[in-house]
Formats: C-alpha cells, structure tokens, sequence
C-alpha cells in the first residue's frame, strides 16, 4: 500500500514543490528522483518544469556531441580527428550535429518543461547551437508543452534568434 502523500498526486507536487524551494533543492530534488521509484517521474516533472538555461537540456545529448568552449559557451562538437572548424567569437568551436538517435533523451525530458528562461549576457550557449537545433530536430517542437518563454536579448542577432 502507498504511503497517502503518493495517492494524492496534488500533495505530492506541492511536497515536490517544497523540497525544491529548500536551499539546495534542486541536487535533493534530483536525488529524489534517482532514489524512490514511486516519486521519480513527479519529482523529475517538478524538477524540469522551469528551467533557468538551455544548458541542462543540451546536457541530455551524448557526450560525445558537446564541448564546453572557452567563448562564447556550450557548443557541438566533432571528434578531435576532423578538420571541419567553426569560428565562433574568436574562438574555435568544432560542429558536430545529432543525430535521429541523440534526441531521445533531450525529448524526455524537455516534454516535462513549462518555462524557460534565457539570457543571452550568460553566454553559456554558443550561438551556432540555435541554428544546429532547428536544423537537425525531428520533430516540429523541442519543447511541446512549453507555456512560457522569456527571451533576454541584447543584441540585433541574439533577437533574431528568438523568433
């Protein structure tokens, strides 16, 4: 028999909801979901619902595509061995687009997203990725039950982007 916190999905969220407001909730959150089957799938949706960056969702592809670059931030990479080269702000970042197969993991989690907030001052997501992203996704929508999205641009270019 569960515990009568789980039979309430509405109890549930709301103590999801508490755990994350706790300083360090998100990494308890994440242990949550990593360590109790019955609360798994409500925590991960509690802990994916608003996200703060692309970056975590970027993360969800193979490590093999992406590369931290010194500037201007997170970027798809080839392997070492190729030629192909991308100047980005000065910096060298190597492309590598995902494939079919890399986006499992990116659509399971970023079906649970709500809002998402990005800032372009953050430079934590090279510039390159947006173009990557729309060329390279199989379906219509990355995030198809996103509700809000809050665009921080400062320049022509990065405005360019959100639409």
């Amino acid at each position: 028999m569960r515990p009568a916190i789980l039979r309430d999905p509405d109890a549930t969220t709301k103590l999801l909801e508490a755990i994350l407001d706790a300083p360090n909730g998100k990494r308890m959150l994440s242990r949550v979901a990593r360590t109790c089957r019955a609360l798994c799938e409500p925590a991960l949706n509690v802990l994916w619902r608003d996200l703060d960056s692309l970056v975590p969702i970027l993360w969800q592809f193979p490590g093999h595509l992406l590369k931290k670059a010194r500037k201007p931030g997170l970027g798809f990479v080839r392997p070492i061995s190729t030629i192909n080269l991308q100047i980005v702000n000065s910096s060298y970042l190597q492309i590598n687009p995902p494939s079919e197969q890399d986006w499992a993991n990116v659509f399971k989690h970023s079906a649970r997203v709500r809002q998402i907030t990005y800032g372009e001052t953050a430079s934590n997501v090279a510039a390159s990725v947006f173009t990557i992203l729309e060329d390279t996704c199989p379906r219509t929508h990355i995030f198809p039950h996103l509700l809000e999205l809050n665009w921080k641009a400062e320049t022509p270019a990065g405005l360019a982007r959100s639409s």
